[in-house]
């Protein structure tokens, strides 16, 4: 059988360590660990992936480290550094860089309410504006606050409509070659500069008094923005429960499909994206204003804000440095790609993915880093065109360790076993805690780039991709076993 050239250098390994790599990570005592280099374990970690994956690793010293004769700089290993590669979520490490450079950590986003009429005591007459900025950690909570400053101000009645104001990015709600098959999940959530609890709707089942009826579905904060085409069935209570979700194409209807067992335990909190989030998120408010005694005549429609409309109320989000780790720790799609629009602003409004993607590479241009083998087609990697080269992610993880935002983008990273993305990787093994890093999924995708002292004291940026993957044995093991080996490299 005839290998690929790429995978010939794979071959050669110590047959022992080899054959041991063949199961989980590998665990080593200090001893064990110093008999080989850590090319060998690196590369016997990768001879798992066998013949048909693709893949790209990494290795540099950011300091010289405690001994004599090493550099900042030093390559530690590197295979298939210029490999173009889909980097799934470890894009969002371009994205999170470059919105702290550019627009700084303390970066804020501002969601406003505008009278557009004139006041009459108690009463506005004319519009009532919801004005988004691109806030993508905006919640229900931050719309309460809204509601609660339109109260004070004393508006009891808006005798005209409330209108949607979204206009500060574009109007292409989903990412440049998403899957059409995710857009009912919450990872690929519509894209608004109005956005509010991610733009999902999270809904209960619970099953009927008797077998054969049709569940109740509970859907919450927003009951009736989503209309309910299809129920799980409820059955006997020795069947097993399975329930799935789909909401149809370009509609608010959702078909909940599957069986509930009678007598059996709730199913809670299941996410499911909404159309035309800048109108659910003024459905909400509106919703939130009605309790507070403030009531609506007209209907919600999305609108650019009147010339002359006067600011009611206001809410600033959080700073970019504490938003970078809501982003980053759970790997969220949403605010990766209003971000992403959010840098298109600094070229021109409305803010758009494409002028984004281009601030970020340039970006990435200014910092000396070689972009030939980098596409930026969203913000958040769920995009099957974006590419990233190992060489790439691992000169941004050096630049970012010496940008005075340095703090706010490690910070933003999952600590290997401990949170995020990585809470249930390698507990009880010494890369728990030891890992700071950015994962990344998709189907036949996995990524793990990031940080780590070895026990020789050096400290380091890395970058694992792997595309192409196929069987049962998990490319997340390869990362596991190569981040452990880089802990114990001495």
């Amino acid at each position: 059988m005839k290998l690929s050239r790429r995978f010939l250098p794979l071959l050669v390994v110590p047959a022992a360590l080899a054959w041991c790599e063949l199961g989980g990570p590998l665990l080593l005592g200090p001893a064990q660990a110093q008999e080989f280099t850590l090319s060998d374990r690196i590369n016997a970690a990768l001879l798992r992936l066998g013949p048909y994956a693709t893949c790209a690793v990494r290795v540099v010293a950011l300091d010289g480290g405690p001994g004599e004769g090493g550099r900042p700089g030093e390559v530690l290993y590197e295979r298939n550094p210029d490999l173009s590669l889909s980097p799934a979520s470890n894009m969002k490490l371009v994205t999170t860089a470059a919105a702290l450079a550019k627009l700084g950590p303390d970066y804020r986003f501002t969601t406003e309410v505008l009278s557009a009429g004139k006041r009459d005591e108690s009463s506005l007459n004319g519009d009532l504006v919801l004005r988004g900025g691109g806030d993508s950690s905006l919640e229900t909570p931050g719309l309460a606050d809204l509601a609660d400053q339109v109260r004070k101000a004393g508006i009891r009645t808006i005798r005209g409509d409330l209108l949607a104001d979204d206009y500060r990015y574009d109007a292409e709600r989903l990412g440049n070659g998403w899957n059409s098959d995710d857009e009912p999940f919450y990872y690929s959530a519509q894209i608004s500069a109005l956005s509010v609890n991610r733009n999902v709707l999270q809904f209960d089942v619970a099953p009927a008094m008797e077998v054969g009826q049709p569940a109740r579905v509970t859907l919450k904060p927003l009951s009736d923005y989503l209309q309910i085409l299809e129920r799980p069935t409820s059955v006997a209570a020795t069947e097993t429960t399975r329930v799935s979700v789909t909401r149809e194409r370009a509609r608010n209807e959702i078909r909940v499909r599957g069986r509930i067992a009678v007598g059996g335990e709730l199913i809670r909190n299941r996410d499911v994206s909404v159309e035309e989030p800048e109108l659910f998120t003024a459905a909400l408010f509106r919703k939130l204003l009605e309790e507070r005694g403030v009531q609506v005549k007209g209907k919600i429609r999305r609108a650019r804000t009147p010339e002359g409309a006067e600011v009611l109320a206001s809410r600033k989000s959080p700073q970019l440095s504490e938003m970078a780790a809501l982003l980053n720790k759970p790997s969220d799609n949403l605010m990766a790609e209003m971000l992403l629009k959010e840098l298109g602003t600094t070229v021109r409004l409305p803010g758009t993915a494409s002028n984004g993607g281009d601030v970020a590479e340039a970006w990435l241009k200014s910092e000396g880093i070689e972009t030939g083998g980098v596409a930026i087609n969203d913000g958040s990697g769920l995009s099957r065109q974006d590419l990233l080269t190992a060489r790439v992610v691992t000169e941004l993880l050096a630049r970012a360790d010496r940008a005075p935002w340095k703090p706010a983008f490690v910070a933003s990273l999952p600590v290997m076993g401990v949170d995020g993305t990585l809470r249930n990787r390698m507990k009880a093994t010494r890369a728990e805690g030891a890992i700071v890093a950015k994962t990344g999924s998709l189907a036949y995708v996995s990524a793990l780039g990031g940080y780590t002292t070895t026990a020789g004291g050096r400290r380091v940026a890395f970058s694992v991709l792997i595309n192409n993957y196929r069987g049962a044995l998990s490319a997340k093991r390869v990362e596991d076993t190569i981040a452990l080996a880089l802990v114990e490299a001495r």
